[in-house]
């Protein structure tokens, strides 16, 4: 993984409330999808979070 993925990973978990996780993030399956996915499903907001390679598509309210 990149750090630079990693850093923003990290800034975005830090202090702020990402509630529910629905998916593993993977290679082909990051932020770009993550967060379309948590709007469909009714969240404000959505991103891949956590410590590589455990990186996981979580939703915020």
């Amino acid at each position: 993984m990149k750090l630079s993925i990693l850093v923003k990973a990290m800034k975005r978990n830090n202090g702020f409330r990402y509630d529910y996780c629905i998916a593993e993030c993977s290679e082909h399956f990051l932020d770009d999808v993550c967060k379309p996915v948590c709007i469909d499903k009714g969240y404000s907001d959505g991103g891949c979070i956590g410590l590589a390679p455990n990186f996981k598509c979580c939703c915020k309210k």
